[in-house]
């Protein structure tokens, strides 16, 4: 049996708004809007692969604790919590753990995420092994609008 996880659906009160936060806070873009639903997808992936995220109309309000939630790996913890919490997110609970680094936050609906620190291995590195000369064009260039941000 070849069973694939393609989209997390959210019930919530504005499918709209809140399609928006996750938007920001993703980078996805919305592939599918009607009225009772947003579908939110990564534009760099066809056929509707990868994760989606799907945000659908219904008529009560969340009430209780997830028993469902998203963990978002960031480098930097502290500093993307900050951000989302500027996007509208509102901080819950911080892990005193320094072996397992992480801080819960709620979307605007109250939906319970955490954002947990990657690890180290997973961050980007500062320059591919074996650059070419238009490789090295490019990555300038990208470092230089990196600067002006």
């Amino acid at each position: 049996m070849d069973i694939e996880i393609a989209t997390v659906v959210f019930d919530c009160s504005d499918p709209k708004a809140l399609s928006e936060f996750w938007e920001s806070a993703t980078g996805l873009e919305v592939a599918d809007e009607e009225d009772d639903w947003v579908l939110l997808a990564d534009p760099e992936v066809e056929d509707g692969g990868g994760i989606q995220l799907g945000f659908q109309l219904v008529p009560e309000r969340k009430s209780v604790k997830n028993r469902l939630h998203l963990d978002l790996y960031a480098h930097g913890v502290e500093e993307t919590a900050e951000w989302m919490q500027s996007l509208g997110a509102v901080r819950l609970w911080v892990s005193d753990d320094p072996d397992d680094i992480f801080i819960t936050l709620a979307d605007p609906e109250g939906n319970e995420f955490c954002v947990v620190e990657a690890a180290p291995e997973d961050e980007p590195e500062d320059e591919p092994e074996d650059v070419d000369d238009a490789d090295d064009e490019l990555l300038l260039s990208h470092e230089g609008l990196d600067e002006q941000e």
